[in-house]
């Protein structure tokens, strides 16, 4: 890959960085003024910037971003000092240098703050320091060490591959506690005496024995020991016996407690320092801060069973020729799980607090649980009701109840006499439809229900209560674009999908999607950031609304079962407060029940009763010839003058009254004369053109028109569809 600033810095733009043009071999800006850098207000200075400078390093400007540059050539010293940052901050971006020199680089959360470095020390005759280099620096991210003359380079991800929004968060709090603990470490491995302007650490025997203690032996080897004594000082002998509490579990008050107690009885028998009495109050609680500091981590056989505790909640899953994690935690309601997907990169962030192994070998859970043979993993994931899916992640995850018997009579009876109007015929497919829902999860019948009503009639009640059959297979949906948007991961393991005051009145790009749901074996499911995703298509629609305009219904239409819910119970909060307390209290096991022993045999769910509303629905959603034909058939007369059914009229007269009637209604979609002469004619068959010869010899076209009673059945027979006509 190519180093050069023109070759790298507008990719660094594009993840969110101020990019830097550095003098090749150097660690200086090429350019003046370069802290007050602005991409954003001079557009073209980037451009400028490449053109002058192409062979420069690239630099990044720090503030949103704080590098943490661990200046130390003693390699296991460096290797502690990251592992410091790490086990507080979680994994970042890594770039060597000057190996075994390394900078890591996190996201600056809250204000951000100048620069924080430990006092320089000597080990084995080299410098050891730690920079926190944010507001007001930079530093190289790619080109030419000044010393090696080689290139840098980066472990696992560098800045071109982790977006700026997407590095490690640090706070100047967190900061400056990470620098104590580096300033610590460092100091315990001094070989010479410091230098520099930070303040040294209070109480340096206990400083020094915290520091080798935690970072080199680890809470587990203190623990496994077996010898207090082996740790020199009265502090490091109390910071031991608070990692080994600290490792059974122990909360803070009792190691407090413990403690104090252990440094007033102790005596030269537990350590020979102790012929000094016991430690300074204060001493003490510095040793208790210390060890709640650290994570005591899991022990190496410990192994097993954390590998076990995350296969339980995690998946690596292939998606899309890509590898993501499946997280299957628990609901915040229900018995179920919630299923979400991340980054591999993302489980090791979350779990860089717990840490597996002892000492210097500590490694966060989520890259050993990531790297191990046991990992749980499957090829792909599918969503298959009732099936047996070998090497898939199946989705679905079975009922919210278990069916019993029991009483749903309110339920049953809101269905027939309330919503279906005491229809029989209607009551009996719409019941049909709910109980296909519960005993064929696996097919649709290529059918959505549609309820059209006032408010508070109680449609809402009836598809909530029916939906909490299915639990996290059920989603209520009140915005239309969540259900024929792009983004629509939410409904890739869902049986019921519940549109509440939902319409597609016009809307020609949804009515394609909508369909495609209804009917379509397969759905793609598209998930933000990743690769899209094909799935079995199981979603049952149902779908209510107070328009009157709800679904676009053609001629032919058999997708959508339209009901026009009755309004006898509006508004009676006792009947409703009845039926949810029935359902509340065994009434929703019972009802489960009652759709899964419901007698399916001899109905045709893909034929649906022909009801008035879904005639109201082809009215409403014909093109504006045909509403403007309707309005004139029902209207009797040909234009909007009111005269009586003629036997012919001027072709022009009729077209301009079609183009008032668009223009009154505010329709932009106007057809042309001749086409609204051709699409006349398909619907009134017997129509006819004609130029008869009048008396001054002028040849007017005009349309021979069929009786009024004529053009109606035409219309009827055209649309399926028996219009009220007046008498």
């Amino acid at each position: 890959m190519s180093t050069r600033f023109a070759d790298i810095a507008e990719r660094l733009l594009d993840k969110g960085y101020t990019p830097i043009p550095v003098i090749a071999g150097e660690k200086r800006p090429a350019i003046k003024n370069w802290t007050n850098l602005n991409y954003e207000t001079s557009p073209l200075l980037l451009e400028e910037l490449c053109n002058k400078y192409p062979n420069a390093s690239a630099g990044i400007l720090l503030g949103d971003v704080c590098a943490i540059d661990i200046d130390v050539l003693d390699d296991g010293l460096a290797h502690l000092c990251k592992s410091v940052v790490t086990s507080k901050l979680g994994d970042a971006p890594c770039r060597f240098g000057n190996t075994p020199k390394n900078a890591l680089f996190f996201r600056v959360q809250g204000p951000s703050f100048k620069k924080l470095v430990t006092g320089s020390h000597t080990v084995n005759g080299q410098k050891a320091q730690v920079e926190f280099l944010c507001e007001g620096q930079q530093v190289v991210v790619f080109g030419t060490h000044p010393e090696t003359q080689k290139p840098y380079y980066w472990v696992d991800e560098d800045l071109l591959e982790v977006p700026l929004l997407k590095l490690p968060t640090i706070t100047e709090a967190e900061a400056r506690e990470v620098l104590k603990d580096l300033e610590l470490l460092i100091a315990s491995k001094a070989t010479e005496p410091r230098t520099g302007s930070s303040p040294a650490p209070a109480s340096s025997e206990f400083k020094r024995q915290e520091a080798r203690v935690t970072l080199a032996q680890g809470f587990a080897g203190a623990e496994q020991s077996g010898s207090a004594k082996a740790l020199e000082g009265r502090n490091g002998f109390l910071f031991s016996q608070g990692c080994a509490l600290r490792a059974q579990a122990a909360e803070g008050h009792e190691i407090r407690t413990e403690l104090h107690s252990i440094n007033q009885r102790a005596s030269v028998q537990d350590h020979e320092n102790f012929s000094q009495g016991p430690l300074d109050h204060g001493d003490v609680e510095q040793i208790v801060s210390s060890v709640m500091r650290y994570d005591p981590g899991v022990a190496s056989s410990s192994i097993a069973d954390m590998i076990n505790e995350l296969n339980e909640k995690h998946a690596v899953v292939m998606v899309g020729g890509k590898c993501v994690i499946a997280n299957e935690l628990p609901s915040a309601i229900g018995r179920y799980k919630e299923i979400s997907f991340s980054s591999p990169a993302d489980i090791s962030a979350w779990y860089a607090n717990k840490l597996i192994g002892q000492g210097k070998n500590r490694t966060s859970a989520g890259k050993v649980w990531l790297s191990h043979t046991d990992r749980r993993q499957y090829q792909g994931i599918v969503f298959a009701p009732g099936k047996d899916t070998p090497g898939f992640l199946n989705l679905y995850q079975g009922f919210a109840v278990e069916p019993s018997r029991g009483d749903c009579s309110r339920i049953i009876d809101h269905i027939r006499n309330n919503i279906c109007k005491a229809d029989e015929e209607i009551s009996d497919y719409l019941l049909a439809w709910m109980a296909d829902c519960v005993q064929n999860t696996g097919r649709r019948p290529g059918v959505a229900v549609v309820l059209r009503g006032r408010q508070g009639t109680g449609k809402s009640i009836l598809c909530e209560q029916f939906g909490k059959l299915f639990g996290p297979h059920f989603i209520h949906i009140s915005h239309s674009g969540h259900l024929t948007g792009n983004f629509n991961a939410h409904l890739k393991d869902k049986i019921v999908v519940y549109a509440d005051e939902a319409f597609w009145a016009g809307d020609k790009k949804a009515e394609g999607v909508l369909k495609a749901m209804i009917t379509e074996d397969t759905q793609q499911i598209e998930m933000k950031g990743k690769d899209v995703l094909t799935v079995q298509n199981h979603v049952r629609l149902l779908i209510s609304s107070n328009h009157h305009w709800v679904v676009p219904a053609g001629n032919e239409e058999r997708r959508f079962f339209v009901i026009d819910v009755g309004d006898a119970r509006m508004q009676d909060k006792t009947y409703f407060g009845a039926l949810v307390g029935q359902m509340n209290n065994g009434g929703r096991e019972a009802f489960l029940q009652y759709l899964l022993d419901y007698d399916l045999n001899g109905i045709d769910l893909r034929t649906p009763p022909n009801t008035n509303a879904l005639s109201d629905q082809k009215v409403y959603s014909a093109s504006p010839i045909q509403s403007w034909l309707l309005e004139r058939l029902s209207d009797g007369s040909p234009t909007c003058e009111g005269r009586e059914w003629p036997a012919t009229i001027p072709t022009s007269e009729l077209y301009g009254d079609y183009i008032h009637f668009c223009q009154d209604l505010g329709v932009n979609r106007r057809c042309t004369a001749s086409i609204f002469g051709r699409e006349l004619k398909r619907l009134v068959p017997g129509l006819e053109t004609s130029r008869p010869t009048s008396k001054k010899n002028s040849r007017r076209r005009v349309y021979v028109l069929p009786s009024l009673e004529e053009c109606r059945r035409c219309y009827d027979n055209l649309t399926r569809s028996n219009a009220p006509w007046p008498e």
